[in-house]
C-alpha cells in the first residue's frame, strides 16, 4: 500500500458517507474500502489482503482474531456492536497505528 493509499483510506474512515453515501453499516464501509483497494493492475484487496500490504496481519494481531478467518470479517465482528461512525473511527485509529509501525520499521 502506498502512502497515498493509506491517506485515502484514513480519509474514508473519517468521512464514510462523503465517499459512500448509501453506507448504512460498518460492514458496508469495510466492503467499500476493500473495493477501493482493488485495481486492474494489481491483485484484489479482498478478504485475504491483496493490496493492503501487512495491514490484514496487523488487524488479526490487534484483535487477537483467528488466522483462518478473513481479516475483514474479524473487523466487522469486532465492531458490530457499536455505531458505524465509531467503528470507522476505530478503524482509522488502527490505520494510524499501522502507519506508525511502517514508519518505525523504515530505515
Amino acid at each position: 500500500m502506498t502512502p497515498d493509499d493509506l491517506a485515502y483510506l484514513k480519509l474514508i474512515c473519517l468521512r464514510p458517507r462523503m465517499f459512500y453515501a448509501s453506507a448504512r453499516s460498518f460492514a458496508d464501509v469495510v466492503a467499500f474500502i476493500s473495493g477501493v483497494q482493488c485495481s486492474p493492475g494489481g491483485p484484489p484487496g479482498g478478504p485475504h489482503g491483496g493490496r493492503f500490504g501487512t495491514f490484514p496481519e496487523f488487524v488479526v494481531r490487534q484483535l487477537n482474531a483467528p488466522h483462518d478467518v478473513p481479516w475483514t470479517s474479524s473487523l466487522i465482528d469486532a465492531f458490530s456492536d457499536i455505531d458505524m461512525f465509531d467503528a470507522c473511527e476505530q478503524l482509522h485509529q488502527m490505520l494510524m497505528e499501522w502507519g506508525d509501525t511502517l514508519r518505525d520499521s523504515t530505515p
